[in-house]
């Protein structure tokens, strides 16, 4: 007869006995399997019964069942097989048919969101196509501001609460340009702001206003009146009001506009404090030349003007030009000395044009970028070297900078370093000094040492910036005289 067993482990093992097989309690407590013959089960190979203490632990109770299992009296588990479920016509798993209903899911999303993504793209772009567009320098940090405070102040938060700053708008913009989908509460603070740009009376007014109050700068300029009158007068120029889409910039010899001054101003924009350009007239007043105000001239059209005075000069050439812009600019905000030598060379400038002659005839090129920067070992940015170099005369009247450059190109073209300003400037110097000194053997001395070590050892004997192209000088004639008799020798510079 089946006993009622005290523990749960006791009566779970028992609902897997086969049938007929029941379990009876002893006179001592323990527990015995019956066989549906009647008789107690015996441990497999012994003779002896398989009994279970009535109060068993985990131990003995796991040992009870694996000889519950050896003997027989246990059911097998059996492993199910995996139930495949079909439609309602039998054709297809219904796992199959989620899946093929997820990918058109997002395959359908996908394709709202690009076209989210090209309305807001196209918004954007029309409306900052007045203001230069997205590739404008400084549009993203000032596109990137501006949403920042329109988050502010209309409440805005990212998906996850967080507040807008700039650096989340930036990237947020980043994938405008290119448009790619960004999420809805990015989108809603740049719909605002073409909605704001789009009711303006002036796109650029008002975009300059925002940049302003984004970046807590004073949202209006100071006004100045005034009831003066130009009166005519003995001046090499004439003052006129001139139409902006009649200037022109000739980059024969003006620089590169420096876009973040020019973004920077335009913020601050203040009417009073432009000035006047001065420009050169051509063709009849056909068209202006801009030979100073260049960066006022990108300001103006950024912000919306039309129209600037401006101080005509007549019956320049392109040379005369270059020339007045040498003059106005050379003590005032630093130009890069190949901008310099540039319009140099449109200026005629008859040391200009002889250094450009003379680095050609040796294979060399005067460029902005340095040759060990780039690894292209044609190129020499140091300018001012060249010119000194130029400007240092032999004994016999013929420039250094023939001699010197000859001797760079057979000991350290392609080199690193190897058109060191101060390597130019102390060679050109050895050739002014010594009548006896011997190129072919300052080549090898160099091309032995290589313009690292020299280099190296110039810092050494000169700490003093001031003092680095002496000491190179002193380094190269200590290695020129090395094994030299005495007679020889250079003697030691001063």
């Amino acid at each position: 007869m089946s006993q009622t067993l005290p523990d749960k482990d006791m009566a779970s093992l028992q609902r897997r006995f086969k049938r007929g097989y029941t379990i009876e309690k002893q006179q001592n407590g323990h527990f015995r399997v019956v066989t549906p013959e009647g008789e107690y089960v015996k441990k497999p190979g012994k003779q002896t019964y398989i009994s279970l203490p009535g109060t068993p632990s985990s131990v003995s109770l796991k040992a009870w069942e694996h000889e519950l299992k050896e003997a027989g009296v246990l059911r097998e588990t059996p492993r199910k097989s995996p139930r495949v479920r079909r439609g309602q016509n039998g054709s297809a798993p219904r796992s199959e048919a989620r899946v093929a209903a997820f990918k058109a899911m997002t395959a359908e999303r996908e394709k709202i969101r690009s076209a989210e993504a090209k309305r807001l793209h196209d918004r954007m772009a029309d409306s900052l196509k007045n203001l230069g567009g997205f590739e404008q320098p400084g549009m993203t940090a000032d596109l990137a501001h501006i949403g920042a405070m329109i988050a502010r102040e209309t409440g805005k938060e990212t998906r996850h609460g967080v507040i807008f700053t700039p650096d989340l708008l930036n990237a947020s913009i980043y994938r405008v340009k290119q448009s790619q989908w960004i999420e809805t509460n990015y989108q809603e603070v740049w719909n605002d702001l073409c909605a704001r740009l789009e009711a303006a009376e002036s796109t650029t007014a008002e975009f300059f206003a925002l940049v302003r109050r984004a970046k807590g700068l004073p949202e209006t300029v100071t006004g100045v009146t005034t009831k003066a009158k130009l009166q005519p007068g003995d001046w090499p120029f004439r003052v006129e009001l001139i139409e902006l889409n009649r200037c022109l910039v000739d980059h024969t010899y003006q620089r590169p506009v420096d876009w973040l001054w020019v973004r920077k101003t335009a913020a601050t924009f203040d009417p009073t404090l432009v000035g006047t350009l001065d420009v050169s007239e051509r063709g009849h007043g056909a068209s202006f030349a801009i030979m100073d105000g260049q960066g006022r001239f990108e300001t103006m059209k950024l912000v919306g003007k039309t129209q600037a005075y401006a101080a005509i000069y007549t019956g320049l050439d392109v040379q005369a030009e270059a020339a007045f812009f040498l003059h106005k600019n050379m003590n005032r905000k630093a130009i890069h000395p190949y901008h310099i030598y540039q319009a140099k060379l449109t200026a005629q400038d008859p040391v200009a044009i002889a250094v450009g002659e003379i680095t050609q005839q040796y294979g060399y090129e005067v460029s902005i970028v340095s040759a060990s920067n780039r690894n292209i070992p044609e190129k020499i940015s140091a300018i001012s070297s060249l010119e000194e170099a130029y400007n240092r005369k032999r004994e016999s009247g013929f420039d250094c900078l023939a001699p010197t450059l000859n001797v760079l190109r057979k000991s350290t073209f392609g080199l690193k370093e190897g058109n060191s300003a101060h390597l130019i400037r102390a060679i050109a110097r050895m050739f002014e000094r010594y009548v006896e000194l011997d190129p072919h053997r300052l080549a090898e001395v160099i091309q032995e040492r290589n313009p690292g070590w020299l280099l190296a050892r110039m810092r050494e004997l000169g700490w003093n910036q001031g003092a680095q192209t002496p000491a190179m000088m002193q380094v190269l004639v200590e290695e020129y005289n090395h094994g030299l008799p005495r007679g020889e020798r250079l003697a030691k510079p001063k």
